[in-house]
C-alpha cells in the first residue's frame, strides 16, 4: 500500500499511510484482516471468507451466505458470548500452482 501511495505522494511516510489505514478501519470504512501475522486492509465489508494459496500466497475472497450464517448461529451455542462477526480462511493450492 505504502509503495502505491508513494508513487503519487513521494514525501509521504509509512507512519502516515498506516495511521490513515487505522483511522479508516476505526470509522468502519475498511476492514483489517490479519492472515498469518500480516495485516491487510480491504474495502469489501460484505461478510466473506478467504481462499489462500500456500503455493504463491494469492488471497481471494470467498462469499458463502450459508457458511456465514452457520458461523453466526454458533453464537447460540456459546453461553455468555455473542458472535458479532466471523472470518474463515481456506488454505490450499490455486489452479495456477496446481498446473506447475
Amino acid at each position: 500500500m505504502y509503495e502505491e501511495v508513494r508513487k503519487k505522494l513521494t514525501r509521504i511516510s509509512k507512519a502516515t499511510v498506516y495511521s490513515n489505514l487505522k483511522f479508516l478501519t476505526q470509522k468502519g470504512l475498511i476492514k483489517e484482516v490479519n492472515i498469518k501475522g500480516v495485516s491487510r486492509f480491504e474495502a469489501n465489508l460484505v461478510p466473506h471468507h478467504h481462499i489462500i494459496c500456500i503455493g504463491c500466497g494469492k488471497i481471494s475472497d470467498y462469499e458463502s451466505e450459508e457458511l456465514t450464517a452457520h458461523s453466526l448461529r454458533i453464537s447460540d451455542e456459546i453461553e455468555g458470548f455473542k458472535v458479532e462477526s466471523t472470518d474463515t480462511n481456506f488454505y490450499g493450492f490455486c489452479k495456477e500452482c496446481m498446473e506447475d
